[in-house]
């Protein structure tokens, strides 16, 4: 409506009210905010609304969010808990519960509980026949 968003159930009834720059679905996860840098992640499971101030987040199979400040990543939880601070040069997607980590040129996991399960030390990788990231 006037060029903001919001969202309908199945049986037409309001979910969130037209009033949002940006809306975006992923699983039972719906990330939201509004050109003021106001930030929610509303749960459509509970019908729980989580505010956060991480800016727009990269919603993860897990739950999880990646989320940049200062052009480094971080890890959001999906009621918008700071999980990992900002300190990444680049994220992989989760793979098999873990995703792949950069930071100054050196590759590490994160599990799905957005803890470092393999430190940042390794200086390549690969995917094996299942895709799961191998840290050589």
């Amino acid at each position: 409506s006037n060029g903001k968003l919001g969202l309908l159930g199945q049986s037409g009834k309001v979910i969130l009210e037209p009033n949002y720059t940006y809306l975006v679905w992923y699983d039972s996860l719906i990330h939201y905010g509004t050109e003021n840098n106001e930030f929610f992640i509303f749960d459509y499971k509970s019908g729980t609304t989580y505010e956060h101030n991480f800016g727009k987040l990269m919603p993860q199979v897990n739950g999880l969010s990646f989320y940049v400040k200062d052009k480094k990543y971080g890890v959001v939880s999906s009621k918008g808990k700071l999980l990992i601070s900002a300190q990444f040069d680049k994220v992989h997607g989760y793979r098999n519960n873990v995703a792949l980590v950069e930071k100054n040129g050196k590759f590490g996991l994160i599990d799905e509980n957005g803890k470092i399960v393999k430190a940042v030390n390794y200086t390549a990788y690969k995917n094996d026949k299942e895709g799961n990231y191998v840290l050589e």
